[in-house]
């Protein structure tokens, strides 16, 4: 067999190889969206809203009373 006619073999098997990946690629897709989407619904729910809210809001009152004496 000729050289060019190998490299093309060798070529269209990488192809078939790489297509037999994709359902695999698929489903890992499909994992990985559905644990992003369940980690934005946690980090959107009221209670880590309330945790940022109060961590927030101590942080703002340290911060005003510290230039309040400061500034004031």
């Amino acid at each position: 067999m000729s050289r060019q006619y190998e490299e093309y073999m060798e070529k269209q098997n990488r192809k078939k190889e790489s297509l037999l990946d994709l359902p695999d690629q698929f489903e890992e897709s499909q994992i990985k969206i559905e644990k992003l989407q369940e980690e934005l619904c946690k980090s959107s729910s009221w209670k880590s809203k309330l945790k940022d809210y109060i961590i927030g809001g101590t942080i703002g009152a340290i911060l005003g009373f510290v230039l309040s004496k400061f500034l004031g």
